[in-house]
């Protein structure tokens, strides 16, 4: 038997009531199968969500994949969003990033990211725009995008967003401008908590509309729709 701490990454039907669940270790990706997922006596089906953080007992059968015997969950915003409706599109969210693009090389920092953005969306929900805004744009670090090449262009962009939706005009050197120079340089420069500091500080208004255009960086480097950014 092995014991591994880790976090479900994504699941897949196998056969005819079985799954496939890749599990994200801090220094690795490895596979297990739940036997009779569907069979309700196991007790399975709310632990073995993706996103669920906790302690897994696997064996190894006559596959190359292991197979599940027991788990522990320990942390598991799928749960939470029974008891907090608002974290229910924020799970929806993370889970399309991180089904869509899986992590890829140095997996300890997603790991990290995951697992530090599911405790504070459990703890802390109502700051959620501004912990997936963190948690996006960490994602694009990790997967090699810069910002300082179109820093610009994304400022007037989102310059250009607020002043459509508060009438305000916006000029260079504006108070308006600096806080989105700001934000932007912090989420793509600074480590997270100093990143959180500054995002904590600034008008929501700037924030979801630097997550929204962020997510659609995102969406299409990646090639992907986010389709649950259409609720926020």
């Amino acid at each position: 038997m092995d014991i591994k701490k880790g976090i479900i990454i994504s699941t897949s039907p196998y056969k005819d009531k079985n799954l496939i669940c890749n599990l994200l270790l801090e220094n690795e990706i490895i596979s297990f199968e739940v036997i009779s997922y569907f069979n309700s006596k196991k007790g399975f089906t709310n632990n073995i969500q993706i996103l669920n953080y906790g302690e897994f007992e696997l064996y190894k059968g006559p596959t190359s994949y292991y197979k599940l015997k027991s788990c522990k969950i320990e942390k598991s915003l799928y749960s939470n969003i029974f008891e907090n409706k608002d974290n229910l599109i924020s799970y929806e969210y993370i889970k399309e990033i991180v089904t869509k693009v899986p992590p890829i090389d140095e997996y300890f920092k997603y790991f990290k990211l995951i697992n530090l953005t599911t405790e504070k969306l459990i703890n802390d929900s109502k700051n959620r725009i501004e912990y997936l805004t963190l948690f996006i744009s960490f994602y694009l670090r990790f997967i090699g995008y810069s910002i300082s090449n179109v820093l610009e262009l994304e400022i007037n962009k989102a310059i250009q967003e607020y002043t459509k939706k508060c009438g305000e005009v916006v000029t260079i050197n504006s108070s308006i401008y600096n806080q989105f120079s700001s934000l932007y340089n912090s989420l793509f420069n600074k480590r997270y908590l100093e990143a959180f500091e500054t995002v904590s500080k600034c008008d929501d208004k700037f924030v979801s509309l630097v997550f929204r255009q962020i997510s659609l960086i995102f969406s299409s480097l990646s090639n992907i729709t986010i389709n649950s950014l259409n609720f926020f």
